[in-house]
């Protein structure tokens, strides 16, 4: 178990240790992922048909949530651990900044059409460019982490943190019925 530092109500600070429950709960996570996709792609039509298929679909409509609690804990985790690297924009906040774009790319390098970078970039030119630009749980996991980080940077005030934090989620809640009708392409 890693100890990880919380302050506590005196101003002090105590230790918590991590969860490793969470750990595993992420491996499962991604595993369910995993198979989900391989069913979703290789089952044959009557199979997909089937009663116990439809149950498949609905467990596994929880990957996306459960890859967003995931990303939020070891986050939280890191916050905690690590407060000192969110005290400015210093060489830990530009790798954190790093590592959290790597993560948007990969979700957009996921969408590619194509392994090869020159037929992708025909079938963008020939008017597919929606299918790329979908966003999927990558880059809102990236996206969030990112407005996490410059939020706690920015504030560098545990309150306003914990504030903005909150005001970010009700937005998650409200923003979508009121973007829904905005059509760019």
């Amino acid at each position: 178990m890693t100890e990880i530092q919380v302050p506590t109500a005196s101003g002090g600070r105590s230790k918590i240790s991590r969860v490793e429950a969470v750990d595993l709960f992420k491996f499962y996570v991604l595993f369910f992922m995993i198979q989900g996709h391989l069913f979703r792609a290789y089952l044959l039509e009557p199979i997909k048909n089937m009663n116990w298929y439809g149950y498949h679909e609905i467990l596994h409509g929880i990957v996306a949530p459960s890859f967003l609690f995931s990303a939020g804990f070891a986050v939280f985790l890191s916050y905690y651990n690590k407060k000192e690297h969110y005290s400015g924009f210093g060489k830990a906040f530009f790798d954190r900044i790093r590592r959290t774009l790597f993560v948007v790319w990969i979700g957009y390098w996921i969408h590619l059409p194509f392994f090869s970078l020159i037929k992708s970039f025909e079938a963008v030119s020939q008017g597919k460019i929606i299918e790329f630009l979908k966003v999927d749980i990558l880059q809102c996991i990236g996206v969030t982490i990112l407005f996490f980080t410059f939020l706690a940077v920015l504030s560098r005030n545990e309150k306003v943190l914990v504030i903005g934090s909150g005001i970010l989620a009700l937005l998650f809640f409200f923003l979508p019925s009121l973007t829904k009708d905005i059509r760019i392409w």
